[in-house]
């Protein structure tokens, strides 16, 4: 078939010229049920970008029934707009932004477990890049800040780990079987002093998909609970959120609240040397504190796991 040319476009002499579908309804013009039905499929950035279309569609938006994790999303986004310091902890997020395939993300942890927490799944896959929370983001480089500031947390991001590694994190299940001691695990970030944990184990369904935040002198790789202790004498601490988004908000919250303002820039030299090491229960926040889930069953580690909890339940 012949190419239309600008020429047919704008009619010829002796021509009908070409004329648009006017029977064909704008979108404005049905009815506000469609509409909002219409609504209801759009993924988190084009539902917050239609904001921007029009009053009507302004007007719309809030009412149409999307998904309570979107909805949960677009809450904390609107949450952190809100706040004063918000442009100040823009700049080194913006200028170090790396592109990532986030269904590539998500397919390299289906391929370590067969589940992801929904709330993780969607905010990898739909999360504006430039709405990242403090530093926690797969798309930034993989580098340890030396402080705590209202860009970022100190600590290591390893989110940016250069594919996801679902880790095997110990968690006491009072099992004889080491390797039934043990839960799938995401390691989000690390400090010498804390690890921040996403679990995935869908075999205890009270974890799957909770957020722990853990400070325990003992290991940075076990999770301790509140069972091994009496109430007066825990040596750890713990934060738990019920999923990922709650975890966020909490971060976002509590680095606005504690961290300085600084406009102080990561010190780049301190990237992650690859390949990572890994050190069982290791404090360095540079280093792996445990395998990977895949590797789980390696005899040296599970022997180390034998001596952590032998050690731990007082036997030496």
């Amino acid at each position: 078939m012949k190419a239309l040319s600008c020429a047919d476009a704008q009619g010829r002499p002796g021509r009908e010229p070409l004329r648009p579908d006017v029977s064909k309804s704008h979108l404005n013009e049905l009815p506000t049920e469609l509409i909002l039905s219409i609504f209801s499929f759009l993924e988190l950035k084009p539902y917050i970008t239609s904001h921007a279309v029009c009053k009507l569609w302004q007007r719309l938006l809030p009412h149409a029934e999307i998904h309570p994790i979107r909805r949960r999303m677009l809450q904390l986004y609107h949450h952190m707009l809100q706040a004063p310091k918000f442009l100040e902890t823009r700049p080194w997020l913006l200028e170090n932004l790396q592109p990532f395939d986030r269904q590539a993300y998500i397919e390299g942890l289906l391929d370590q477990y067969s589940d992801i927490p929904e709330e993780f799944q969607l905010w990898v896959l739909e999360w504006p890049e430039k709405m990242a929370v403090l530093g926690i983001w797969p798309g930034l480089p993989l580098v340890r800040f030396n402080a705590s500031t209202t860009q970022t947390y100190e600590g290591v991001n390893w989110m940016a780990y250069i594919n996801p590694l679902l880790l095997a994190l110990v968690y006491n299940k009072g099992s004889p079987d080491i390797k039934d001691n043990l839960t799938p695990a995401l390691l989000i970030w690390k400090t010498s002093e804390h690890s921040h944990w996403l679990l995935f184990d869908q075999d205890v369904p009270e974890l799957f998909g909770r957020v722990l935040l853990t400070t325990y002198p003992e290991s940075p790789a076990f999770y301790p609970t509140l069972e091994m202790y009496g109430d007066d004498d825990m040596p750890f601490f713990v934060e738990d959120f019920p999923d990922w988004i709650s975890y966020l908000k909490h971060r976002w919250d509590a680095g606005l609240k504690t961290c300085p303002p600084s406009y102080a820039y990561a010190n780049l030299t301190d990237r992650i040397k690859f390949p990572v090491s890994y050190q069982f229960s290791s404090f360095n926040g540079q280093v792996l504190p445990s395998p990977p889930w895949t590797d789980r069953q390696r005899s040296g580690f599970l022997e180390d796991i034998r001596r952590l909890l032998l050690r731990l339940n007082g036997g030496g």
